[in-house]
């Protein structure tokens, strides 16, 4: 298996992303889902200081990432990764996978793209690069150099 996508979406636009850039890789999609979902009020508030902190959550089981090629996608809570993401990468082991992140906001993120890297290369992994998209969708993801060096490597 050359490349496998993981997001956490809570309300679908990163999801959808996501989606796409599986497609272009031609890998499968995978969920990273909290055990007990959230709503908009509990996102807004319990969400954003749980990523804020750094906090663990509870999540369904998803496999272990098994490819060589790893695109993590969330959206940013509070500035950082969404907290179910964050707590997905602490429980992974990246070793020897290329990692590369990409998360959606309302406006470019860099302490939240720094956060994601950190997290990524405490796991292990290598840090191929992390994008912010702030709306610009799939468009504004290939148009950044280091993703379509991962997306030429990781769809081979």
């Amino acid at each position: 298996m050359g490349a496998e996508v993981f997001v956490y979406s809570r309300g679908g636009k990163t999801r959808a992303l996501a989606a796409q850039a599986a497609q272009e890789l031609r890998a499968p999609l995978r969920e990273v889902r909290e055990a007990k979902p959230r709503s908009l009020p509990g996102t807004l508030i319990r969400g954003a200081v749980a990523s804020r902190r750094g906090d663990d959550v509870p999540l369904e089981p998803v496999p272990a990432p098994q490819a060589a090629f790893v695109l993590l996608a969330c959206p940013v809570w509070a500035g950082l990764p969404a907290a179910p993401m964050q707590s997905f990468v602490r429980g992974c082991k990246l070793q020897g996978k290329t990692v590369f992140g990409v998360m959606t906001s309302g406006g470019g993120n860099a302490k939240a793209v720094a956060a994601l890297t950190a997290l990524i290369k405490a796991a292990g992994g290598a840090c191929a690069g992390v994008i912010d998209v702030a709306g610009g969708g799939l468009n504004a993801l290939k148009a950044d150099a280091a993703f379509a060096a991962f997306l030429k490597d990781g769809s081979a």
